[in-house]
């Protein structure tokens, strides 16, 4: 009977974890959808705003590239609050031009919940975000006010995510505690 009783809570916690996953992963894709919407809505008249003689400051040669202008996949930033890593209701979305990540738009869910564009720039990680998509699983970025510096999130090979600098040409990773003992 006591047998039976862990087989059955076994089976039932299974079951509960999968639902929970796939109901977090309907979350995100859901959210993800209105990030994209919202940067898609305002994209092209923001753009086509940019007076001319400052478009390349945005990694945009002439106003014709507008219109190649396509949206990326939002990514998630994070920042660090009482040693732990938190969300930050922030999305950076590249600015994709012939396939190349160009900038980067700056999403938020405000306090009522809707998904606003705050900003736009951020051409140097535009570029390293895109140099280093073939070679990482990246999960957001994290952002340490205290360092100056942000991070990329990727998934780890034992225990949990490793943190990569932006840029590091040495390519270094570093866990939480790592970052932790950076800010002390």
């Amino acid at each position: 009977m006591f047998m039976k009783m862990k087989i059955f809570f076994a089976i039932f916690l299974l079951t509960m974890l999968v639902n929970l996953n796939n109901a977090l992963s309907q979350n995100l894709s859901q959210t993800n959808e209105e990030v994209i919407n919202v940067v898609k809505n305002t994209m092209k008249p923001f753009l086509d705003s940019i007076p001319d003689e400052i478009l390349i400051n945005y990694g945009i040669k002439d106003k014709s590239e507008i219109n190649k202008a396509t949206v990326g996949n939002p990514i998630a930033v994070y920042t660090l609050r009482n040693d732990s890593v938190v969300f930050t209701n922030t999305w950076r979305v590249p600015l994709i031009i012939d396939k190349e990540f160009k900038s980067l738009f700056t999403v938020i869910k405000n306090n009522d919940g809707e998904f606003k564009v705050v900003g736009f720039g951020a051409t140097v990680l535009a570029k390293e975000i895109f140099s280093k998509s073939n070679e990482i699983e990246l999960i957001g970025l994290l952002r340490v006010y205290e360092l100056q510096k942000d991070f990329f999130i990727c998934d780890g090979t034992n225990d949990g995510q490793e943190f990569q600098p932006i840029p590091d040409p040495e390519k270094r990773k570093y866990t939480l505690n790592d970052i932790l003992n950076l800010v002390k």
